[in-house]
């Protein structure tokens, strides 16, 4: 199964397979590394308020 949440400005994303979700320890909170096991979730910047422009010449 795949989970998507899609919030105010990122999308997050991670896979259960087979009941299991797949964990990591490289964890990362801005810039400082968790060396913690956690759920592999990957985030990307495109949530429900994200708003895309293309302003012609700039």
């Amino acid at each position: 199964m795949i989970s998507f949440d899609v919030c105010d400005i990122s999308a997050d994303i991670f896979l259960i397979n087979g009941g299991d979700t797949n964990v990591t320890t490289e964890g990362h909170a801005g810039d400082w590394l968790l060396n913690l096991p956690m759920i592999d979730i990957h985030t990307i910047g495109a949530g429900g308020s994200s708003i895309a422009r293309f302003v012609k010449g700039a």
